[in-house]
């Protein structure tokens, strides 16, 4: 695992030149007053807020491991529960295996995007 590098803000140009600021909102003023004075050439000038994408691509790929895992136990609870069928059970009972069964497909298509 990476260690993480803490977000900083930088005033970029079109060409790529980028320069580290202490503050976002001193480098959105300084863009702001570049788009109106600066070179034509370079525009448009932006504040941007730049971060270590490596650590949080391992992060969400363990997010995913975990909600597959849960996914995996829904799955199995969701049989369990289909044998048992809530006929059976009082209307509390039904309410949360529909709670239980909407959970599962929200679940499943957070983990399609």
């Amino acid at each position: 695992m990476t260690t993480p590098m803490e977000p900083r803000w930088y005033f970029v140009d079109a060409t790529g030149f980028a320069e580290p600021f202490h503050s976002g909102a001193y480098a959105r003023e300084v863009a702001e007053q570049s788009n109106d004075v600066g070179l034509a050439s370079r525009k448009p000038y932006r504040a941007v807020l730049l971060g270590d994408v490596a650590a949080e691509r391992e992060t969400i790929q363990r997010l995913r491991e975990v909600m597959q895992r849960m996914v995996a136990g829904l799955d199995h609870l969701d049989k369990l529960t289909r044998e048992w069928e809530p006929d059976h059970s009082s209307g509390a009972d039904r309410a949360g295996w529909v709670r239980a069964s909407h959970a599962l497909n929200e679940a499943r298509a957070l983990l399609k995007t």
